[in-house]
């Protein structure tokens, strides 16, 4: 075994990945057709191969997140979420956790106009994006 072979850990964390992906992509094309298309699943895929968003899967949603650096401040961004509301929504504290560890200054959801009513107070719509301040 040399430097460029990967460690079986790094393996099974990259086939979970892809794996994940597999599993919720009919659910993540869905949140990309609402909303616009910015993205095709292979963009999606790419992106969290190169490590430029983070992939949180879960049993009953999968959310993933990028950070949006601006001159000012920056923002942790989900900007897919699919599966079970509920399940979804109950993320929502870890991924502040996560936001305020990393020193955002706020968290954000995209999507369709159905989430300003699904989340809970605090949430204001800047256009289908919900921004809370960690």
């Amino acid at each position: 075994m040399n430097d460029m072979t990967p460690t079986r850990y790094v393996v099974d964390d990259y086939l979970t990945m892809l794996y994940g992906l597999k599993h919720w992509q009919d659910k993540i094309q869905i949140a990309l057709d609402k909303c616009g298309n910015a993205h095709s699943f292979d963009d999606v895929v790419r992106l969290v191969i190169e490590k430029k968003v983070g992939l949180f899967l879960y049993p009953d949603c999968v959310v993933i997140m990028e950070v949006i650096e601006y001159p000012q401040y920056s923002v942790f961004h989900c900007f897919i979420g699919a599966g079970d509301l509920t399940a979804l929504l109950g993320k929502i504290e870890a991924m502040h956790d996560i936001a305020r560890n990393m020193g955002c200054k706020y968290l954000s959801f995209a999507g369709r106009r159905g989430w300003t009513k699904a989340m809970p107070d605090g949430w204001t719509p800047i256009c289908t994006t919900m921004y809370k301040e960690v």
